[in-house]
């Protein structure tokens, strides 16, 4: 079953933050590692920090903005 997940134009870390309102780094980068995307989050020139730009939602539109 297809997922519609809509990412805002802020940085990794924000995304995978949104909506916990007492998110840390510790809390994203397990968050990450649990859904597997740790190590190509880190392999990103910006690693956490980098940014996210969407034109719609995953699938197809969004990429990391220095890709």
């Amino acid at each position: 079953m297809p997922q519609d997940v809509v990412l805002g134009n802020r940085s990794i870390e924000d995304n995978i933050a949104f909506g916990v309102t007492d998110a840390d780094c510790v809390l994203v980068h397990e968050a990450a590692r649990q859904a597997q995307i740790h190590q190509g989050i880190e392999a990103l020139p910006g690693s956490y920090r980098e940014l996210v730009r969407c034109r719609m939602s995953v699938q197809p539109g969004c990429e990391a903005a220095g890709g």
